[in-house]
């Protein structure tokens, strides 16, 4: 029992220290000793709920359930994996359970709220919200889960909730970015801008905040400075890639691509919180089975630096997406298929966790390949917001039209969309996310 008393603290110690393989592989060790353990298989279902594979998450914490019945963490917790598989029902139920085993447990009672609040009753989320207050006045999740039920039900109070949020925890990243969304969505975009610039002042290249800056500036008709921002003939960058050493064509190459999905083991459909509505994803593409996606890092990698090589002669010295790109670095590299099928879209976003992003078309159908030239279904549109900011005009729109073979980069933050097609192949894009580390 001692050494699996300690080979459990050692990956307790490396899981909060965000050594996620070394917790992962200590997890492990533990249950190969003890199958029941309770807090090993949260902790290792923790670590797959993190890395968005949640159906392993689910089994895990399925497991330490039925070894710990009355541990509302961990019902908790199993909770959350359901809702993050859009299990809804079940979601709540379990959180129910949690619950009524820790009425007054502040983190319990908002996780219950956020499961509500997916499920769509926002007024019951934030009854769960405002007990979570009252057992404890100082919980800025809280504040910041109850900001957003109250988001379209009554923007004054969710503004109060943001701001309290806050107050609290001032690093809040979450709360700052929801304060902005509900300052420009209610008229209030010149307070917005200046809480997006002074979060910038204070974080140096956050991509929360450059995009929130564009969209401030653009809802106050400062547009000549939101395009130096968001400047497409620029910063918006496509070109042919090579062929790949071992194949005889680009045309190869990408079916080698469009196989490589449709047979990964991780291939699932899109749930709700994703951008992608009527799709089926591959996250962490770039882990093994790489197949041929190994050789598509390496053109990633050789675009990006040419990228970064051709901005640095042509932007000023201040622009944000230099501060971003320091000397000596090297990429943190994240990527991910999408396969789009008939009426399959993605909604407006940007993508927070890059620094510089972009896409790879492996597999377009004919139907989008063939369309007229004032025809736009299936094409990646940059410039439109989030509807949340509720700004509907005013902004440049670029549409681009996929091509196999083809990739684009551009910033992170980068708000872009896909618009909606008919057909009944499959549109394939390798997106990713490029990352800054010192060398």
């Amino acid at each position: 029992m001692a050494d699996i008393d300690a080979l459990y603290q050692a990956a307790l110690a490396a899981h909060q220290a965000n050594h996620f393989r070394e917790a992962a592989q200590r997890y492990q060790q533990v249950l190969g000793l003890d199958p029941k353990h309770a807090d090993a298989l949260q902790g290792l279902g923790l670590i797959h709920k993190q890395a968005m594979n949640y159906d392993v998450a689910r089994e895990l914490l399925e497991r330490a359930v039925r070894s710990a019945p009355s541990r509302p963490d961990i019902l908790s917790n199993y909770a959350a994996v359901l809702r993050d598989l859009e299990l809804f029902d079940e979601s709540v139920n379990v959180f129910e359970h949690a619950v009524k085993l820790a009425p007054n447990h502040p983190m319990i009672n908002v996780n219950m709220a956020l499961a509500l609040h997916q499920h769509g009753d926002k007024q019951k989320a934030a009854q769960y919200c405002e007990h979570a207050i009252q057992c404890d006045p100082q919980c800025a999740p809280a504040y910041l889960a109850l900001g957003d039920a109250l988001l379209e039900i009554d923007p004054q109070q969710s503004q109060q909730a943001f701001t309290k949020a806050l107050e609290i925890q001032p690093e809040l990243h979450k709360a700052q970015e929801k304060l902005v969304i509900v300052l420009i969505a209610n008229n209030q975009a010149q307070k917005g801008l200046e809480k997006a610039q002074q979060w910038l002042t204070n974080h140096p290249g956050d991509i929360d905040a450059i995009a929130q800056i564009a969209t401030a500036l653009h809802a106050l008709g400062r547009h000549v400075e939101a395009q130096q921002l968001v400047d497409f003939e620029n910063l918006l960058i496509s070109h042919e890639t090579l062929v790949p050493e071992g194949y005889n064509s680009i045309e190869d190459f990408n079916d080698a691509l469009y196989q490589h999905v449709l047979q990964h083991p991780k291939l699932t459909r899109c749930v709700q919180k994703h951008a992608t509505t009527n799709g089926l994803r591959v996250d962490n593409i770039l882990t093994p089975p790489k197949g041929p996606v190994e050789l598509l890092e390496q053109a990633i990698y050789r675009g990006a630096n040419q990228y970064i090589e051709r901005i640095q002669t042509i932007l000023p010295s201040n622009h944000p997406l230099l501060q971003i790109h320091v000397k000596k670095n090297v990429w943190r590299p994240h990527a991910w298929g999408v396969l789009l099928e008939s009426q399959g879209y993605e909604t407006p976003h940007y993508h927070p966790s890059g620094k510089l992003s972009g896409v790879y078309y492996a597999h377009i159908p004919e139907a989008i390949s063939d369309q007229a030239d004032d025809d736009t279904a299936g094409h990646i549109e940059f410039g439109t917001p989030d509807p949340a900011y509720k700004q509907e005009s005013g902004f440049d729109v670029v549409s681009i039209k996929p091509i196999a073979g083809t990739m684009l980069f551009f910033p992170s933050y980068f708000w872009h969309r896909t618009i909606p097609f008919t057909s009944e192949e499959q549109r394939l894009s390798i997106a990713f996310d490029l990352g800054i580390g010192a060398a």
